[in-house]
């Protein structure tokens, strides 16, 4: 009966390293044919993927979730987000492969993994799909550093996660981009101006005489960008002063309907999409397709700019 229990003690001890060799080894191999794979595994193209969460620490969060179709910014008050910017994230999720993973230690945390940004992707019931933490790419790196799911292992990517933690850089922009020789016409509560062709300088209506100053004006529904948004159900225009109104007509029929409102050195802005009676049915589809981005909402505008708008006269 010893003898039984020697031998096996003996067996025990020769095949128990060897099995403890054979898992790490097979690990090893697991991680090592990683390489290529698909890093959100579980997210790329997965048609329950509805929330996903940017995290950049210091209670910095940008939320992209989709509904109708249509990608939307929890933090922008449910604001469309950019078209760009929400299809290079998808893409990131997508495309991204990894290269190698190694098992996580100390000095990796220490070297590579200092400052990260979060990713987590969520599907249409909450549950978190994956969780990636992402360092950094640094200049004599060619792999990113990143951490999945809290399971141990410092993956290295072939791709570069950069994304911007300002909010307004992830709705869709610009407001306007009207430019100079594409409006026609030019009509407020304290001035009007016209032209006939594109060609030819804009004048005033009382007079007939050149607007000389109208391209002050002009320059600032350039590339017009929001500082905040807030749907009608979140922003009471009654707390705020109706300081101006412009309608501006474009050659193509598209009229700019723009109401400016001013409260304590903050300017919001509201704009509507009209049409003229000849308009073409093209530009009859392309304000359509835009009314979305502005019925109900008020957009809050760079003070010094919102100050020329609704202070300019002739």
């Amino acid at each position: 009966m010893k003898l039984h229990i020697k031998v096996a003690f003996f067996i025990a001890c020769l095949t128990l390293p060897l099995l403890g060799f054979g898992l790490y080894q097979n690990a090893k191999t697991f991680y090592t044919m990683s390489r290529g794979n698909y890093f959100f595994a579980h997210s790329r193209n997965n048609l329950q993927l509805k929330t996903i969460v940017i995290d950049f620490g210091n209670d910095n969060k940008i939320t992209i979730e989709e509904n109708n179709g249509l990608w939307r910014v929890k933090e922008a008050d449910d604001y469309f987000a950019s078209f760009a910017q929400t299809g290079s994230l998808l893409k990131f999720i997508s495309d991204t492969v990894v290269y190698r993973a190694d098992k996580l230690n100390e000095n990796d945390i220490k070297e590579h993994l200092e400052k990260t940004i979060k990713i987590i992707c969520k599907d249409t019931k909450g549950n978190v799909l994956e969780s990636a933490a992402f360092a950094p790419k640094k200049d004599n790196n060619r792999y990113q550093y990143a951490l999945l799911n809290d399971n141990s292992f410092l993956y290295q990517l072939k791709g570069n996660f950069a994304p911007s933690s300002v909010l307004m850089d992830w709705v869709q922009m610009p407001l306007l981009n009207i430019y100079e020789d594409s409006i026609k016409r030019i009509e407020t509560n304290t001035f009007a101006v016209y032209r006939h062709f594109s060609d030819e300088r804009l004048k005033s209506v009382e007079n007939n005489e050149l607007a000389l100053y109208i391209g002050q004006l002009i320059n600032n529904f350039r590339y017009l960008n929001a500082e905040d948004i807030k749907h009608i159900t979140h922003f009471n225009p009654a707390l705020f002063k109706k300081v101006k109104r412009y309608d501006i007509t474009l050659f193509n029929g598209m009229i700019y309907d723009l109401e400016v409102y001013n409260k304590d050195n903050e300017y919001w802005l509201r704009i509507r999409l009209n049409h003229e009676l000849t308009a073409p049915l093209a530009t009859k589809r392309q304000i359509k397709e835009r009314q979305i981005l502005y019925d109900g909402w008020f957009f809050k505008i760079n003070k010094d700019k919102g100050y020329v708008i609704s202070s300019f006269s002739l």
